[in-house]
């Protein structure tokens, strides 16, 4: 069983992600998406689901690494993450590829996490820009856990509702923490509102294996969404008026994680230093020094 990081680190640190609850653009429109399939558990398999669970997360144990592709509805196009994570070697790296309908074309976000230290660079137009972003995310005891990212955190210590009623048993209906769903999803919701998300507050989701292995994991945006209202989040505060018509336009969109490459050797190598800027978040108005690269 391996430790979670501390509060709000699970994905927090964004410089430039134009996803709908960071940028509000004005362009995006956002049709309502078909109504998923319900994740109705037949309780009466609980235990055997669990068993199957615990499997599952003792093989991705073993294994210390995988692959994730993450994806999920903007407009009328798909948000997709992809990347790998080593929970023994504490580190992990992704790209979240940025709908041309939300931000600029050919546009990106890569993210590189080291134990406690977090580092991002941002291409716009196909062009990665002079410097990347660093800052600590934690500190103190525990704080290089804060390099497990959500993708990979929803899958530790797993909680079973059961398979998933006219399904097989290689489908199984889960919990998984709000806090961790939402910092997949909407990142910037978990950096404006984590001390207002309770933090045993979870959401269904169901879960795929291949074999023992995990597959995938699919949750719904609407719960998350949902369970944010229920516990109070205000977290379309200052939103403009097109933002809110977005997200209420992908309640019933689905995001899906896969799973794949378990054990694959995973080296994440941080930027050289003259080529890393200095990010201080407790002073979001402060002018940030350019890298030496760029001087």
């Amino acid at each position: 069983m391996r430790p979670r990081p501390a509060r709000g680190t699970a994905l927090s640190f964004l410089v430039a992600a134009c996803l709908l609850a960071s940028c509000g653009d004005d362009s995006v429109n956002s049709p309502p998406a078909a109504e998923p399939l319900g994740y109705t558990a037949d309780t009466s398999t609980r235990d055997a689901a669990q068993d199957s669970l615990g499997k599952a997360e003792h093989l991705l144990d073993q294994a210390g690494t995988a692959r994730f592709d993450l994806s999920y509805p903007v407009g009328p196009e798909k948000a997709s993450i992809e990347g790998r994570f080593s929970l023994s070697g504490l580190e992990s790296e992704f790209v979240m590829k940025v709908p041309d309908e939300v931000g600029p074309d050919d546009s990106s976000l890569r993210t590189v996490l080291k134990r406690a230290e977090a580092f991002q660079l941002v291409t716009i137009d196909g062009k990665p820009q002079d410097c990347w972003f660093h800052h600590t995310r934690a500190t103190g005891e525990g704080a290089e856990t804060a390099a497990i990212p959500p993708f990979a955190l929803m899958l530790i210590e797993p909680e079973a509702v059961g398979f998933l009623d006219g399904g097989t048993e290689s489908e199984i209906v889960t919990n998984v923490l709000l806090d961790e769903a939402t910092s997949a999803v909407f990142p910037k919701i978990v950096s404006a509102h984590v001390d207002e998300i309770p933090r045993d507050a979870s959401i269904p989701a169901l879960v795929r294996l291949k074999g023992d292995e995990y597959a995938s994991l699919t949750f719904r945006l609407g719960d998350v969404l949902g369970a944010l209202e229920e516990a109070g989040v205000d977290y379309l505060a200052g939103s403009t008026e097109v933002t809110r018509q977005s997200l209420d336009g992908i309640r019933g969109g689905e995001a899906t994680i896969e799973y794949s490459a378990f054990g694959a050797a995973v080296d994440v190598e941080p930027p050289a230093d003259d080529l890393v800027a200095e990010l201080d978040r407790s002073d979001p108005e402060k002018d940030i020094e350019p890298c030496a690269a760029a001087r």
